[in-house]
């Protein structure tokens, strides 16, 4: 936690039975060696979070001189090592949002070090260094203890503050008229305490608005609870609300990302569904009768913006639907418009975390595995047409849907961990209108990391209710 730390000189006039009245100067103060061998975490309402440190170990060393100060004069100079074992810290760090931003502040803070082992170097005699033992021992934990207080409260109040500081406020997912802008800063940091026990909540409405066009998702928020209920608590649960994914849709909706003319170039050969009116001869027989031989040309576009909903009994759902206008080309390129069909798409999806390479970018990836389709006739210039001929065509184009939607998806959806933070066994379990992650975690931390810590990845923050996103 500490990588090295350089402690005042120190001066003391002192009365030491036997020698008397003597000075005793303590220079180069250098402290290293920190081991932390256990550690306890607890909150406190409204907004502060506690931390004990148990089983440290450190060692430090020093130059000493002493000389008696009345007559007969005497003095002597050397080298200490030291090293202190079963000893403890504890911090309590009060957490506040405004403007977006998360600040940390020091609250109590102590240090207490005990069981000193001292061993000095140089020319001396040993009982009358024992003499001078309880004194070096009581100023070493003195300045120690004080220094150690004030590193951790520079720690929190400067080098947190500063890690802090480089959280973004702003980011986005996406590119081109898939991007979303999102507003990842923070609103709120509450410790609570639930039936379940204590938990710390970060929480964010991760606001999303359409980067095409600046325009807010339009969908409301819902109010997430305090912890999962029923669910076997881990160190970290990650709440996420429906309309999240469903604000990013919004945007695919809103600028016309699902909307496309697919024409019989566009279809790779040997692909399953031909637009030629022969090939469609099979589902509407009609089409051919009216115009043999003829290409054909689909308008592709979304009939409402596809969502998701979650829940207990169904787990994760998701639905579309889309429009296809159908039309023949004739042989001077124009185009005759035949009929409209109605696609309503309802997907089962399986939901998987991924940490990535070195246990960064952490992903969930959506994953469709039941796709019901029904397809209906909406409108026809051909004359009536026999919806049951098209179950055929339901049987056929429902694993396409589903192949494109897969694709669609195969990116995932990122999520704002720290990259210094593993997921250990992490599950996902659905509530109504919210999904949980939950998940123990490791991290392998290096000396002096508030110091080296590299800007983290957005967290999900803390926001006043109704929160689309909430970091327990």
């Amino acid at each position: 936690m500490f990588g090295h730390i350089t402690l005042p000189d120190e001066s003391l006039d002192e009365h030491v039975s036997v020698l008397g009245h003597i000075t005793l100067s303590l220079t180069d103060i250098q402290v290293s060696g920190f081991s932390i061998g256990s550690g306890a975490f607890a909150v406190d309402a409204p907004n502060e979070v506690a931390l004990g440190l148990g089983d440290i170990n450190l060692s430090v060393s020093l130059n000493y001189k002493w000389r008696r100060v009345h007559w007969p004069h005497a003095s002597d100079h050397g080298s200490v090592t030291a090293s202190t074992s079963d000893s403890a810290m504890a911090v309590g760090v009060a957490l506040t949002a405004a403007s977006g931003k998360l600040t940390a502040a020091a609250a109590a803070h102590s240090a207490d070090f005990n069981n000193f082992k001292i061993k000095f170097h140089g020319s001396h005699v040993a009982w009358l260094y024992n003499l001078l033992m309880d004194l070096f021992k009581g100023k070493l934990k003195s300045s120690l203890q004080d220094a150690v207080s004030k590193e951790l409260e520079k720690m929190i109040n400067t080098n947190l503050n500063a890690a802090l500081a480089k959280l973004p406020t702003q980011s986005h997912i996406g590119g081109g008229k898939s991007e979303s802008n999102i507003n990842t800063g923070f609103a709120a940091a509450t410790a609570g305490t639930s039936s379940y026990g204590q938990y710390f909540s970060l929480l964010n409405e991760f606001a999303v608005s359409n980067a095409a066009t600046g325009a807010a998702c339009p969908l409301q928020n819902p109010v997430l609870p305090g912890l999962t209920p029923k669910v076997d608590h881990n160190m970290i649960e990650f709440m996420m609300a429906d309309s999240f994914p469903n604000c990013l849709m919004q945007t695919l909706y809103e600028n016309k990302f699902l909307t496309m003319t697919l024409t019989n170039k566009d279809v790779p050969k040997g692909f399953p569904l031909q637009l030629n009116t022969t090939y469609w001869a099979q589902y509407l027989p009609q089409l051919a009768e009216k115009y043999p031989g003829q290409l054909m040309q689909l308008d592709v576009s979304s009939q409402f913006s596809p969502y998701l909903n979650t829940s207990q009994e169904l787990g994760a759902v998701a639905h579309l639907g889309i429009r296809i206008n159908s039309s023949v080309v004739q042989s001077d390129g124009s185009l005759v418009h035949t009929h409209v069909m109605g696609v309503f798409g309802t997907l089962g999806l399986d939901l998987t975390i991924t940490d990535g390479n070195n246990h960064t970018n952490i992903t969930i990836h959506p994953r469709i595995s039941k796709f019901t389709v029904n397809v209906t006739i909406e409108q026809s210039s051909i004359g009536p047409i026999d919806d049951s001929k098209l179950e055929g065509l339901v049987a056929m184009i429902g694993p396409i849907l589903q192949q494109f939607a897969n694709q669609l998806l195969s990116n995932g959806i990122p999520l704002p961990f720290s990259p210094l933070m593993y997921l250990v066994n992490p599950t996902i379990t659905y509530q109504q209108g919210y999904f949980t992650v939950a998940t123990d975690f490791d991290s392998k931390l290096p000396r002096s990391f508030m110091e080296q810590m590299p800007a983290p990845a957005p967290m999900p923050a803390p926001v006043v209710e109704p929160s689309v996103i909430k970091f327990n």
